[in-house]
C-alpha cells in the first residue's frame, strides 16, 4: 500500500515542522521560567497530578496552533479534543513527566506531533532543562539541537544480534505501567531477565534517547495517543524502528504498549512481548475523594460592655494628718570576737583491726633559766677600777 502521507507536499511538511518548533521554543521557555519560579499543584481524577504549568504551556500552544491553522483538529491532555475528526491533528502533551517537573527531576519534557488521517507528518521532543531537542518530519529527515553536541542529523546504526545480552543497553518504564491497568507484570520480568542491562524511566527523555542512539531500543507501556505522539516519527526518520506490541480501550482512551529503537533488537523485543499472554484489564482507579473544605468560622458574638462602676465619693471635714510610724528601739548586739581557726586534729592510723590511735605527744623541754649573780660578784664587779685615760 502507498504511504498516505506522499499526498502532503513537502512545501507543506517544512512549514509544519517549522510551526512545531515554534511551539517548542514556547514550551521550553516557559517551562524553564515555572521550574525557576512557582506553580500551583492539582490532583486530576485518575489521581495523577496536573499544574498550573501543564494548562499554561497547554493553552498557549493550542492558541497559536489555532491562529496559524484554524482548518486543523487538536488533541491533548488537559483540555478537550478541537475538531477530532479533521484530515490534520496536532497532539500535545505540555509535560510529559509531571512528577518530574514537581520534584526538579529535569528529565520531563514536552511532546508535540502532526498527523495526517492517523499517520505522524511531524515530531518535537522538547527536554526543556536538558536544552535538548529532537525533531523530524515525514520525508525530512531527524535532527538533534543539543547545547552539547550541537546540530546534527540522526543515523541510527542496526543492533548487531551477536552483542552479549549483559551489555545490551534498554530503557524502560518502570514496572508500575506495567501493572497500573493491565497485568502485564510478567512482561516486564521477561525482560529483566533476557536484558539485565535495564534502565529506567519515567518521561519521553528516553524517546530522545532512542532516536539519538543512546540506547539500543526503548520499552514504553500503556500510554495515550499524546504520550508517544512524536516517537515514531522521529525514530523512523532517524533509520529506526517502531512497533506497537498491543493496545487496548480503557475508560473511553485507547492505550498503547511499544517498542522503538535499532530494527533488529525492537524485532527480538516485540517477540518476547507478545509470546506471552495480555494480562487482565483493570477497572480505572476511583475518583479521589474531594478535600473536605474548612467549615466557615461563627461570626463573633457581640459582648457588651461592662457597666462602668460609680466611684465612691467621701467628704473630709478635716485633713487628715499623717501620723509618724513609732520607731522601736534597737538593742545594740554584742560584738562577737572573731572564731580563731579551729585545731585540727591529727587523725588515726587505719589498720584492719581499725582505727589505731597514735602515741600522745611528748611534752616539749621548756629553756632553763640563767642564775641571777650572787650579791658578792656584784661587789666585786663594781669594785674593778677604770683604765685611765692616756
Amino acid at each position: 500500500m502507498a504511504d498516505i502521507r506522499t499526498k502532503i507536499p513537502l512545501a507543506d511538511v517544512e512549514r509544519f515542522r517549522d510551526h512545531a518548533l515554534a511551539l517548542a521554543d514556547e514550551a521550553r521557555r516557559q517551562l524553564r521560567a515555572m521550574q525557576r519560579g512557582g506553580f500551583t499543584i492539582e490532583t486530576k481524577s485518575d489521581g495523577s497530578p496536573v499544574t498550573s504549568a501543564d494548562l499554561a504551556v497547554e493553552a498557549k500552544l493550542r492558541g497559536m496552533t489555532l491562529a496559524a491553522f484554524p482548518e486543523h483538529g487538536q488533541i491533548g491532555e488537559e483540555f478537550p479534543a478541537h475538531k477530532p475528526e479533521a484530515e490534520f491533528r496536532w497532539v500535545f502533551d505540555p509535560i510529559d513527566g509531571t512528577e518530574d517537573f514537581i520534584n526538579r527531576v529535569p528529565t520531563f519534557g514536552s511532546i508535540i506531533g502532526l498527523f495526517f488521517h492517523g499517520e505522524p507528518v511531524v515530531g518535537v521532543i522538547e527536554i526543556p532543562m536538558f536544552e535538548e531537542r529532537v525533531h523530524a518530519g515525514y520525508g525530512l529527515g531527524a535532527f538533534r539541537d543539543s547545547v552539547i553536541a550541537g546540530n546534527l542529523r540522526l543515523h541510527l546504526a542496526d543492533f548487531d544480534p551477536k552483542t552479549p545480552a549483559m551489555t545490551v543497553r534498554v530503557m524502560s518504564s518502570a514496572r508500575a505501567n506495567f501493572v497500573r491497568r493491565r497485568q502485564d507484570g510478567a512482561r516486564f520480568d521477561a525482560v529483566a531477565r533476557e536484558y539485565p542491562n535495564l534502565r529506567i524511566y519515567r518521561s519521553c527523555y528516553m524517546h530522545l534517547c532512542a532516536a539519538t542512539g543512546q540506547t539500543d531500543a526503548t520499552i514504553d507501556y500503556g500510554n495515550p495517543l499524546w504520550d508517544i505522539a512524536a516517537a515514531r516519527i522521529v525514530v523512523e526518520e532517524a533509520g529506526g524502528a517502531f512497533r506497537v506490541v498491543d493496545s487496548y480501550d480503557l475508560d473511553g482512551t485507547r492505550l498503547y504498549n511499544t517498542v522503538f529503537g535499532k530494527p533488529a533488537l525492537v524485532a527480538k523485543i516485540a517477540k518476547l512481548l507478545r509470546a506471552i499472554k495480555p494480562g487482565k484489564v483493570l477497572p480505572p482507579p476511583p475518583p479521589p475523594k474531594p478535600k473536605r473544605q474548612p467549615k466557615p468560622e461563627a461570626p463573633p458574638v457581640p459582648v457588651a460592655a461592662p457597666k462602668p462602676v460609680p466611684t465612691e465619693r467621701r467628704l473630709l471635714l478635716f485633713k487628715p494628718v499623717a501620723r509618724p510610724r513609732p520607731v522601736l528601739p534597737v538593742k545594740p548586739t554584742p560584738s562577737a570576737k572573731p572564731a580563731g581557726k579551729a585545731k585540727r586534729g591529727r587523725r588515726p592510723i587505719l589498720t584492719l583491726a581499725g582505727p589505731k590511735p597514735r602515741p600522745a605527744a611528748k611534752p616539749a623541754k621548756r629553756a632553763k633559766a640563767k642564775p641571777k649573780a650572787s650579791a658578792k660578784a656584784k661587789a666585786k664587779a663594781k669594785a674593778k677600777p677604770k683604765a685611765k685615760r692616756a
